[in-house]
């Protein structure tokens, strides 16, 4: 359903910029206008977007199938990074052709015809736009959205071409040159910014604070959770989220209680934020006295001398040694050496002779600073 949406919004932008993209070249033809000439130019690119956006759709639509099990959503990624490029591009050769028309000026022809164009492209781009707006923020769609700011500039491109016509024809000023260079300069701006979005997306990023905030508060809400460690959120298209972690229980409870527990967040959280969770058990041994003491120790340790580092998943290997994940942001492995040979140092100050092992983790997502 949502699909079908986004499609449609696709088909009433392609129909609505094709038949500006002839109404804008016809009239730039009778104004030698090179900015009304531009802004056709781009109402074209901009049918070419639509293009682009109806494929995306069509093609993120497909179920996973063996060659990609986590479906086909980032192709609407792909293609709302095809329509920013594109959308850069025009912005350089817009700037190229402003800065030849600077140092070669031409007069635009004034025609009550061409204020016609030009109100009627404003307008229709107006209601275009707020359309556009209004259905990437009820459909969440990122390419859609980028098609709303293309539009968006059409109006300023539009506006700019009617207020040079009108100077020029009041005032005798030229200025049409200096508003296309001025726009294009815009345009190469916001396409950047939205270039730098898509390949965010398609590099991986950190997800959004909402997000966590809501797994967090799962983790949290039962009492028999005593902490979580190396949360990873992978993201396929903004419906498609798979997410891990590493969740302690007391290893006294039973598979089936501790089943129960996992089987149970990871259905809220498929049902409240349609995330595929998938939850690793760490035991928690509470009646190994040396290993509780040794656990307060290196806390306190870390706590009072690493205070940006962390533990977890401390356990016993085969009876005569320790092990366990040390958190270090940035995953300094001088720094680990070093915190590794002090904590077998402060153990073996408590008469805790044990091997001692210390595994890097710089893997999970670390809370903001």
């Amino acid at each position: 359903m949502k699909k079908r949406s986004e499609i449609k919004t696709s088909i009433i932008s392609l129909l609505t910029n094709l038949g500006l993209t002839v109404v804008k070249i016809m009239g730039s033809l009778i104004s030698n206008s090179t900015t009304l000439l531009a802004d056709g130019i781009n109402s074209l690119s901009d049918s070419l977007n639509s293009l682009i956006s109806i494929f995306s759709f069509y093609y993120a639509s497909r179920p996973a199938d063996e060659k990609h099990p986590y479906g086909h959503e980032r192709m609407e990624t792909i293609g709302g990074l095809i329509v920013v490029l594109i959308m850069g591009y025009l912005g350089i050769d817009l700037l190229r052709k402003s800065i030849v028309l600077l140092f070669n000026p031409s007069s635009i022809h004034f025609d009550v015809s061409i204020l016609f164009i030009l109100i009627l492209s404003i307008v229709l781009k107006i209601i275009l736009t707020i359309y556009l707006n209004y259905q990437s923020k009820k459909l969440n769609s990122e390419i859609i959205k980028a098609n709303a700011m293309d539009a968006f500039f059409d109006i300023f491109m539009s506006c700019l071409v009617l207020i040079a016509m009108l100077l020029e024809h009041n005032f005798g000023w030229k200025l049409d040159a200096y508003f296309s260079l001025f726009l294009s300069l815009v345009i190469i701006w916001s396409a950047m910014n939205m270039i730098r979005s898509f390949v965010n997306d398609l590099l991986g990023h950190r997800p959004d604070q909402q997000l966590l905030d809501v797994i967090d508060q799962l983790l949290s809400q039962d009492k028999r959770i005593l902490g979580y460690h190396d949360l990873l959120v992978h993201q396929y298209g903004k419906n498609r989220i798979y997410a891990s972690v590493d969740v302690e229980l007391d290893d006294r409870l039973s598979l089936n209680e501790a089943h129960d527990i996992i089987d149970s967040i990871e259905s809220q959280l498929l049902e409240k934020e349609n995330v595929r969770l998938s939850i690793h058990l760490d035991p928690v041994n509470f009646e190994d006295q040396q290993l509780l003491e040794s656990e307060e120790l290196i806390g306190n340790y870390l706590k009072q001398h690493y205070p940006n580092a962390d533990f977890h998943d401390l356990r016993r290997i085969n009876n005569h040694g320790l092990r366990f994940d040390l958190v270090l942001d940035g995953g300094d492995e001088t720094l680990l050496s070093k915190i590794h040979l002090e904590l077998i140092e402060l153990l073996n100050s408590h008469d805790i002779h044990l091997e001692l092992e210390v595994i890097l983790d710089d893997h999970q997502i670390l809370p903001n600073d």
